[in-house]
């Protein structure tokens, strides 16, 4: 049986997503997040799909999806504020 994390999703049940993926695909948003400045989850997922697209059995932008909002409610990442395209960022404390 494989290591998996179950997410945090508001007002849902969250998802069980194995380590190994979740972790590769933190690491990769963090990193464009850190290269790129602030970033709209459309770039985020079309950056990291077109790394892992040979890589992945399912659908990556969904899993990008899911771990943006599993990161936002772990307060890792925050939307900019008064973005209208709702930019990614970094949380600083």
């Amino acid at each position: 049986m494989q290591d998996g994390i179950f997410t945090m999703l508001p007002g849902e049940h969250g998802v069980n997503i194995l380590r190994q993926r979740y972790n590769l695909i933190t690491k990769l948003i963090l990193a464009i997040l850190e290269e790129q400045g602030p970033s709209s989850s459309g770039y985020i997922k079309y950056l990291i799909s077109d790394k892992l697209f040979a890589m992945f059995d399912g659908e990556v932008p969904r899993y990008v999806d899911l771990i943006l909002n599993d990161l936002e409610n772990r307060q890792v990442v925050e939307k900019f504020p008064n973005s209208r395209t709702h930019k990614l960022r970094i949380k600083r404390y």
